[in-house]
This record gives C-alpha cells, sequence and structure tokens, in this order.
C-alpha cells in the first residue's frame, strides 16, 4: 500500500503546514502497518512515518509503485490522480477542497464534513488556515480500507 499523507507545499506557507496535509499521519501510519506493507511518498520536507519511506520519486516511479500496491491512502494529491488514470482505487482524504469536484468518482473519497470546505474552491488551496478538524479519523479511514474489499464501486461518504 501507498501512503501519502502531505501535500505539494504551497510558494507561500512559510515553513506552515499544507491546509491539505493529513493532521494524524503517524497515528494512521501505525494502524495500517499492522496489516499492510506500508510505502510512503515523500517530498524531502515531508515527515517520516513509515518504516519505507520513498523521497522525491520520479513519475515514472510512482507509477510503478501504484500498479505494484492494491491501494493507496493519499490526501487530495497528484497520487490521487495518478491512481485514477492507472485504473486503480485509491482512499482519498479531503479537508477543505471539494472531493465532489477535484475527487474521482472511483476513488474513495473522504471527508469529514463538507461545512470544512473553503468558500470558494478555485482560490489556491494553500491560502486557507490548516484545518485538522477538517479530516477523518484515522479509525474511520481504517474502517474504511476495511470495507474497500467489499464494495464494487467507491463512492464519496461524509
Amino acid at each position: 500500500m501507498l501512503f501519502a499523507p502531505f501535500a505539494a507545499r504551497g510558494p507561500s506557507l512559510g515553513g506552515k503546514p499544507s491546509p491539505k496535509d493529513y493532521p494524524s499521519p503517524k497515528e494512521l501510519c501505525e494502524l495500517l502497518e499492522k496489516d499492510h506493507e506500508v510505502i510512503q511518498v515523500a517530498g524531502n520536507d515531508d515527515l517520516q512515518v513509515a518504516k519505507d519511506v520513498r523521497r522525491n520519486l520520479p513519475h515514472e516511479q510512482v507509477c510503478e509503485l501504484v500498479k505494484w500496491s492494491d491501494t493507496g491512502v493519499c490526501v487530495d494529491s497528484y497520487l490521487q490522480h495518478t491512481y485514477w488514470s492507472l485504473g486503480k482505487p485509491a482512499i482519498v482524504l479531503f479537508g477543505i477542497s471539494d472531493p465532489v469536484i477535484f475527487g474521482h468518482p472511483e476513488n474513495l473519497n473522504l471527508i469529514r464534513d463538507r461545512s470544512s470546505l473553503r468558500p470558494n474552491q478555485f482560490d489556491l488551496y494553500y491560502t486557507t488556515d490548516y484545518k485538522p478538524e477538517a479530516f477523518v479519523s484515522p479509525n474511520e479511514i481504517l474502517d474504511s480500507l476495511n470495507s474497500i474489499g467489499k464494495q464494487e464501486a467507491c463512492e464519496t461518504r461524509t
């Protein structure tokens, strides 16, 4: 399984977390690693939370890892689009961005509550305040992962 709990760093974040970063990456990764081989896909500045982390991979290598994996867990980032383009399902963690606009219905798009969505979805996401409370809990993600094999098609869940 690929795991990417952090989004690309916007140019004006000034060291703050991206509004798309998952707030409990270590806790979630520990739960995932109990039953899955986890490879974290990360950038240079991302915190290592998995035992196996691969940093700054070229897109071709990321695609090979996606093909290898049964599924991935990622925030709203390029990785969800890569899964979709290769016809593989991912669990995508949304906070301030609307999965109806930016997600793919073939993925399992998880969002806590639509009230956390930023008002103008087409503004630059990194100008929005970080809202860790906008994300689903690690246990909710694990429950969704366990159910993914039981459903034919993924759907947006709120």
